[in-house]
């Protein structure tokens, strides 16, 4: 641990000024696995616990000569809970395979506002499922959801803020023969319950190499509903943020690929 300040570049100093014997940290986790493999089967479940008092706030002095950074110890009293289960089947009858993952996430900690530290709490749960399907024939399936709750609860004026977001992906595979194949992906985004939008999206990949697959012929269709522009939500220590993108309009790929040997 350096105490002096210590130049970065031509314009830049960085300095600590606290002893890292300040940074303890205390982990505790706990998994447990169970594996059927005759009967195709796997799950796991667990949860974990961090509990890491101080950290490190980063400050900035700027000036049009040079710019000093700084990084002080705090007491933020950061604290994370997470418990997690998941679980794997194959089922016969249906040549599928199901997977189910739930995740959720306690978070404490502070953040830095006005000079003043400012307690926190967030509350994330997750929940997905994927189907695929394992045909013989040439024809296969995929689809995968995703549903996010999150929840930030700023002691300042007890400030909250609360998210919920869905995604679905379906897929379908078709294997033409050895040398050609053709798939299709629908999405399906919701990024804020409490807003009236949301969005799909259409593309499609085609594949097929000739002369011996030394040449790589393919056709890619991306945005082909059209979609104008996009907008997502997020939380953060301090609030909520949107962004808004500008897509590209529907448009077609044409692509060669070649071997010289």
């Amino acid at each position: 641990l350096y105490t002096n300040f210590i130049v970065q570049d031509f314009r830049s100093f960085t300095s600590n000024n606290e002893n890292l014997k300040l940074l303890k940290s205390n982990d505790l986790s706990l998994t447990v696995r169970y594996m059927d493999y005759l009967n195709s089967f796997q799950s796991q479940f667990g949860f974990s616990y961090q509990n890491k008092t101080n950290d490190f706030q980063n400050f900035n002095a700027i000036n049009q000569n040079f710019i000093v950074n700084r990084n002080v110890i705090l007491d933020f009293d950061n604290q994370v809970f997470n418990a997690f289960f998941s679980a794997h089947k194959y089922i016969g009858f249906l040549k599928s395979n199901v997977k189910f993952n739930t995740n959720f996430n306690v978070l404490k900690s502070s953040v830095f506002i006005s000079n003043e530290l400012i307690p926190f709490k967030n509350y994330q749960t997750n929940f997905s499922l994927d189907i695929a399907t394992a045909f013989k024939n040439k024809l296969n399936f995929s689809n995968l959801t995703n549903f996010t709750t999150n929840e930030q609860v700023l002691s300042l004026a007890n400030r909250k803020a609360f998210l919920k977001q869905i995604n679905n992906e379906f897929k379908m595979v078709y294997l033409i023969n050895n040398n050609s194949n053709f798939n299709i992906t629908y999405n399906y985004f919701k990024p804020n319950f409490d807003r009236k939008e949301d969005y799909n999206f259409l593309n499609f990949y085609f594949e097929k190499k000739i002369y011996n697959e030394k040449i790589n012929l393919s056709l890619t269709g991306h945005n082909l509903l059209n979609v104008k522009s996009f907008e997502s939500s997020s939380i953060f220590s301090q609030g909520f943020s949107n962004f808004s993108y500008s897509l590209i309009s529907r448009y077609l790929l044409l692509g060669v690929n070649f071997k010289l040997i």
